[in-house]
């Protein structure tokens, strides 16, 4: 209990400090520039408890434990006119992934972690709109297609509120945005008929931003035509290219290590493809679901290419069980190579109760079955807890 009330008093502290640190400038000068800005700062604190167990073994690798996990997050939005927004967000917290080097895959990880230590800022983003039905999106760094474009998951896809897990949130081809600087134009056709596109490069705050050129280096583009034919029915095609200079996060760092890395660390192109639909059961329940596939080449000569696949269904129950309580299922198959042995299968459940306007909790349970779709490793299990504060 004494280590809890700590980290709930150095946080609290870490809050306050920011907010009078950020805020009172941004006041003052609000006022001595234009009495019509409007500035709004909002924050979020997540504990979780998490265990795990059966890991893939190694003699490095504990079989089970538990670790505890926090994150806060402190945003910041300002408005120069009625229709943009401009978002700066700080970000600290301490976060264990349970990825290869502790489980053994990159299957069993969180949704949130990757958390710093350090306080720093993990996103600048500005949307301003083009025309009447074009909007843009100017992001300095973290850049997020899940948030830019429709992610047709959109009661799980939160990582404060949703699926406890990376793969359960959205079709991992969102996930090649990987946290740089882009831009993002959104086109309104019609009622029924929208587009998106958007192109994203390693952060222009990072030491080394333009390594190998703006489109040498590390660098994806995606595409997204969006159709309702009904109000309660969503459907989308995607489409994203990207290049990878070390052949890592070919599929976002999930699935199989063969599928996200396929070459070895060689330089690598891929050719993305998904398709996602949303449905809205009634007034509370809604059935999303992907599939994905991606085709990866090395630069490297002679080295054929590499495909993997990858889909999940999910269902989502609002007000299940109590006012803004929800129930989540998710069943898929993460990123598959066709180098792999055999099908892992992901089976997750959570079920959210908001204890008031400003706090949730929400346990859940994932089940990874031939981990790394290898059928020689036995299931592996992560339990957790999270608990999420909003102010």
């Amino acid at each position: 209990m004494d280590k809890v009330n700590f980290k709930l008093n150095k946080y609290c502290t870490l809050i306050a400090a920011i907010v009078n640190i950020l805020l009172t400038p941004l006041s003052s000068q609000s006022q001595s520039v234009t009495s019509g800005s409007n500035i709004k700062v909002s924050g979020e604190v997540l504990f979780g408890t998490t265990s795990y167990g059966g890991v893939i073994p190694t003699a490095n690798r504990i079989n089970s434990q538990t670790v505890i996990d926090d994150r806060v997050r402190i945003d910041i939005e300002t408005k120069f006119t009625s229709k943009d927004r401009l978002k700066v967000r700080l970000e600290t917290g301490n976060s264990t992934p349970l990825n290869s080097n502790i489980t053994g895959t990159n299957m069993t990880r969180l949704g949130y972690d990757g958390a710093k230590h350090n306080v720093s800022l993990s996103a600048i983003q500005y949307q301003f709109p083009i025309a009447d039905r074009t909007q843009g999106v100017v992001e300095i760094m973290g850049s997020a297609y899940s948030d830019n474009l429709d992610n047709f998951n959109p009661t799980l896809a939160n990582s404060a509120t949703g699926a406890i897990s990376r793969f359960g949130r959205y079709q991992p081809i969102y996930r090649l945005s990987n946290d740089g600087s882009g831009l993002t134009v959104k086109h309104q056709f019609s009622t029924q008929w929208s587009a998106s596109a958007s192109f994203t490069a390693p952060s222009l705050t990072s030491a080394n931003p333009t390594a190998g050129g703006l489109f040498g280096g590390a660098n994806a583009v995606i595409g997204q035509v969006k159709y309702l034919p009904s109000q309660d029915l969503k459907l989308g095609v995607v489409y994203a290219r990207s290049y990878h200079p070390n052949g890592s996060g070919v599929t976002g760092a999930t699935g199989s290590l063969t599928a996200n890395n396929p070459f070895n660390s060689e330089p690598t192109t891929a050719q993305h493809y998904g398709l996602n639909a949303s449905y809205q059961i009634g007034k509370d329940t809604t059935v999303s679901g992907w599939w994905g596939t991606t085709t990866a080449q090395s630069t490297v000569n002679g080295r054929g290419d590499s495909q993997s696949t990858n889909f999940a269904l999910s269902l989502a129950a609002n007000n299940f069980g109590g006012k803004n309580n929800t129930l989540g299922i998710i069943v898929g198959i993460p990123p598959k190579s066709n180098r792999d042995l055999g099908t892992s299968w992901h089976l997750e459940a959570i079920y959210k109760v908001s204890v008031n306007d400003n706090m949730d909790i929400t346990p859940g349970l994932l089940v990874i079955t031939n981990p790394e779709h290898n059928p020689n490793h036995p299931p592996i299990w992560v339990s957790t807890i999270r608990t999420t504060f909003r102010f």
